[in-house]
């Protein structure tokens, strides 16, 4: 069983090797969720080096169990950007990848994506307050329990996630949504020169998509993206940050923690 094991880690670090030749770059964007890392994707989308994308490719490891193979098709498998991005149909396509994954659907497979990366990790944080709230809101909009897994918040596994790139010393950036949708143009340029690519302003907005399926789980009914498809660009914030109070008391204690990490991110980000 330990020879089987270590086999398939290799057969999947070959896979790596072979995706990373595929692409001119591979950028990769973690991110707990309703940190508007969808927004940040379609500013990649815009940038004419960026021609696929790979939307949460361990999304069915989590939800369905699936192997990491699975992850790995989806990876060979990325959509063109002419078909998310209306402006760059038709238009010059690079061979830069993007890849975009929530902290606790790669869970502990997260060495494998970091492998992936040939420029700085995007570590994308937000208040988990919003953020909490926000997925609170989606899943109550869509008839579903607003209280969720509290790993599904994804703080805990972003915990672990920090603590191996840093002990790896893998190159990346942790980047505060909330500063990036509150000052785009002070933002996105220094971020978009460690990924590679040079920022102009037209980057910052889109036209809506009608793309569809983005998620390999929940296909065209998934209600988490609707938002950021219908819309034009980055849209500052303007959600007001609820109390902890304000919370169901079986999350309380878990939103504090997570305000408590996201505190001391901030503190180490900007020290």
């Amino acid at each position: 069983m330990a020879d089987a094991r270590v086999a398939d880690q290799a057969a999947l670090r070959r896979r790596v090797t072979s995706i990373r030749a595929r692409h001119s770059e591979v950028l990769v964007v973690l991110a707990p969720p309703r940190t508007a890392s969808t927004a940040l994707a379609r500013i990649l989308w815009n940038h004419t080096r960026v021609g696929w994308y790979s939307h949460e490719p361990f999304e069915p490891t989590y939800y369905r169990d699936a192997p990491a193979e699975q992850a790995f098709d989806l990876l060979d498998g990325p959509a063109p950007i002419a078909e998310l991005n209306p402006s760059r149909a038709g238009g010059p396509s690079g061979t830069d990848l993007v890849v975009k994954e929530m902290t606790f659907q790669v869970g502990d497979a997260f060495p494998l994506l970091a492998a992936l990366a040939t420029r700085p990790i995007v570590v994308l944080i937000r208040d988990p307050r919003l953020t909490i709230a926000s997925r609170m809101k989606v899943l109550r909009r869509s008839g579903r329990p607003e209280i969720f897994p509290l790993r599904e918040s994804g703080w805990e596994d972003l915990a672990r996630q920090r603590a191996h790139l840093r002990e790896h010393e893998i190159p990346h950036v942790v980047v505060d949504s909330s500063d990036l949708r509150r000052s785009p143009q002070t933002v996105a340029p220094p971020l978009l020169e460690q990924l590679g690519l040079t920022f102009t302003p037209e980057l910052l907005t889109w036209q809506s998509s009608d793309a569809t399926g983005l998620s390999a789980v929940s296909g065209a009914d998934d209600p988490f993206y609707q938002r950021v498809l219908a819309s034009k660009g980055i849209e500052p914030p303007a959600e007001p940050v609820p109390e902890i109070a304000d919370f169901p008391e079986p999350l309380r204690a878990h939103v504090a923690a997570c305000l408590a990490q996201y505190e001391e991110l901030c503190r180490s980000v900007s020290g």
